[in-house]
């Protein structure tokens, strides 16, 4: 049998799909598809653009994940840092200068626990931020008398001439000892290293499952 290399074979698809239409009232398949897709599908193509589609929806997801695990990267190192400075508070010398120079680094990083913290995506780590403003609004009378103010972002900010004239034992019961508003910030500290690990391990396996 000869064939016709000439031959019109949109024309073929075309009488085709007038045809469907006529018998069922409903266009045909080839009214959606050229042969220029159909040839795509044939070649691999299709294929192609569908592996580079969710290629890139994966490579969002990595980003996004990597983002996180670099947030909370931080909100560790946060929390680390606050109470490593609390608990070097609550065993200052009742020395005026020295006290003051902790206290100044105690509310540095006070408030970038407090920032991270309220910018985290996890309720635990949400909740415990909350309560550790909540404990140091408890203690607002004693730490504003020593020149220490809580600020409408719940950040601190010291003073240091009202420091200076602050009562020696006042400082040493808010800042020095066991019982000390320090130490407890210590304690609130501790479940918050705990947590931002607890939600930095289970991102680094989402991760891991997003490459794997």
């Amino acid at each position: 049998m000869a064939i016709n290399l000439n031959f019109d074979y949109n024309s073929l698809f075309g009488s085709l799909s007038n045809k469907k239409s006529n018998e069922f009232g409903t266009n045909s398949i080839f009214d959606q598809i050229s042969l220029k897709d159909y040839a795509s599908l044939k070649n691999g193509s299709y294929s192609q653009l569908t592996k580079a589609y969710y290629a890139k929806n994966n490579a969002d997801t990595k980003d996004e994940t990597s983002s996180s695990l670099k947030d909370l990267n931080t909100l560790k190192t946060a929390a680390t840092d606050l109470k490593k400075s609390s608990e070097e508070l609550s065993t200052t010398e009742p020395d005026y200068d020295k006290l003051y120079k902790q206290v100044s680094s105690f509310v540095e990083d006070y408030n970038q626990m407090i920032k991270k913290g309220g910018d985290s995506e996890s309720d635990t780590v949400l909740r415990q931020t909350l309560n550790l403003t909540t404990l140091t609004n408890s203690y607002s009378n004693l730490l504003g008398r020593s020149g220490v103010t809580i600020q409408a972002d719940n950040t601190l900010v010291v003073d240091e001439e009202t420091f200076h004239k602050s009562d020696m034992t006042s400082l040493k019961n808010l800042f020095i000892g066991a019982n000390s508003y320090s130490s407890s910030v210590s304690a609130k500290a501790s479940h918050l290293v705990a947590s931002s690990g607890q939600e930095l391990s289970k991102s680094a396996v989402n991760l891991y499952d997003s490459y794997f």
